[in-house]
């Protein structure tokens, strides 16, 4: 044979086999897989989530092998069952592409291969902060703020019990003058004001505030009973027994409000009454937060409850209008206080350590970073690029999707945090040697 026909021939034959070994092969022993699909889940700055289906004759209940391909490089091999399943990757670079493929083999032979599909990552955000603050009473007594929200950058709240000079005492008049429990920002300064609770017989009451939920300038809720209007204070009596301050609020308007409390207290508000939601547990539920399905037009609702040094087991609470599911806890912190999410995907806990998970597989928490030995308080952000933790000693973190940033020079106890495009307020109190002293007001606009 003429060299450039055996040339011919041999290359013809190259490409054949070339073919035969990208084509799905039957399996012995099982049903062949008609056709794999890889979708493209979701992404952050440093690792991508992907669901791969497969469409079978029937459902086989042997297992095949998965190995799934980045960038032409086999990254992961695992056990699939046929079932849909959600494959990960981490360790990526922000703001990147990546190409992603599947190889399913059934005794060791290739059953199928996924199409190819390309997933971008998010870029991170900037860690360039100026952080002011503002102190509070202290003496008349020791002051805190418990909580916080940003309506806009001209009107925020800020929430606890602040004791002055001229507080706790009676004026000149024969009056007693009541403590402050609440402040407003109105864009150039914080003003002291009273937040009263009127009860059925007319009487006033300035109660210490822990937790306040803004829907906007003229719909912001103090506690459980307690609602502004944008012209007045309105008193509303609960219908049930709470007894317990409320530790946070979340909703989606004012007809759709939930409460947390101690003693694994939650309740629902409908716009006309409240109803408890049993939560079969007697621990503190320190903090909750949902997002709507936009898929399916329902709420997704975590909490999470916990008690220091109490001993008690903590939870992770999924919450509907009439029940209360326990999660499974995996490795999540010691003492969650913590909760939020961004898009009801990616979830985010604080308190001994920062934990994140993705919820809709059934797996553990993971550590976030360095940052995993941190005890912390509150948690909020924008997206899961531009996340904020407070807690004791001056702590205020910011997770830019990769890396994690601390504000220097400041010491006090950060209880809450809220966080609305460019500012960041933290509330809390300052602390002196081991004594609880003034209440603490930290912001920055990026």
């Amino acid at each position: 044979m003429k060299p450039i026909l055996y040339f011919l021939f041999s290359f013809f034959i190259f490409l054949m086999s070339c073919q035969r070994s990208t084509e799905p092969l039957p399996a012995n022993n099982r049903p062949p897989i008609k056709k794999v699909h890889l979708i493209a889940e979701d992404a952050s700055c440093i690792e991508a989530w992907l669901k791969l289906t497969a469409e079978n004759t029937e459902k086989d209940s042997l297992n095949y092998q998965l190995t799934l391909y980045r960038d032409e490089q086999a990254i992961d091999t695992m056990l699939f069952s046929g079932k849909d399943t959600l494959l990960y990757d981490s360790a990526l670079k922000p703001s990147k592409s990546y190409m992603y493929f599947a190889r399913i083999y059934a005794d060791s032979q290739l059953a199928a291969i996924s199409d190819t599909v390309t997933v971008t990552t998010m870029d991170t955000t900037s860690h360039d902060f100026e952080w002011q603050s503002w102190e509070f009473g202290g003496q008349g007594g020791s002051s805190s703020f418990y909580d916080v929200a940003i309506i806009n950058e001209n009107d925020i709240w800020a929430v606890g019990e602040i004791h002055t000079a001229e507080t706790d005492q009676y004026d000149s008049s024969g009056n007693w003058v009541e403590p402050y429990n609440a402040a407003h920002w109105d864009g150039e300064k914080w003003e002291l004001e009273r937040v009263p609770y009127v009860d059925e017989k007319g009487n006033v009451w300035i109660t210490p505030i822990y937790s306040i939920f803004a829907f906007s300038a003229n719909d912001i809720w103090f506690e459980g009973g307690i609602h502004w209007n944008g012209s007045k204070f309105i008193s509303l009596k609960m219908n049930i027994n709470f007894p317990s301050h409320v530790n946070k609020i979340w909703g989606t308007s004012s007809s759709d409000l939930y409460i947390v409390g101690n003693d694994g207290l939650i309740a629902h508000y409908d716009g006309k009454e409240w109803t408890r939601i049993e939560s079969g547990i007697s621990v503190s539920i320190q903090d909750i937060w949902g997002i709507r399905n936009n898929k399916t037009g329902e709420n997704i609702i975590l909490a999470v409850a916990s008690e220091e040094l109490s001993g008690k087991k903590p939870y992770v609470l999924k919450i509907t209008k009439r029940s209360c599911e326990k999660l499974k806890l995996g490795n999540i912190p010691v003492w969650p206080y913590g909760i939020w999410s961004a898009d009801g995907r990616y979830w985010f806990i604080s308190g001994g350590g920062i934990y994140q998970a993705y919820i809709p597989v059934e797996k553990s928490w993971r550590k976030l970073g360095e940052l995993a030995n941190y005890f912390c308080y509150g948690i909020r952000g924008n997206s899961i690029n531009d996340l904020y933790v407070v807690g004791m000693l001056g702590r205020i973190f910011h997770w830019n999707g990769k890396t994690w940033y601390k504000a220097r020079g400041l010491t006090g106890y950060y209880y809450s945090v809220d966080v609305k495009g460019d500012v960041v307020v933290a509330v809390g109190i300052t602390v002196k040697g081991n004594v609880a002293d003034k209440a603490q007001i930290v912001m920055s606009k990026k």
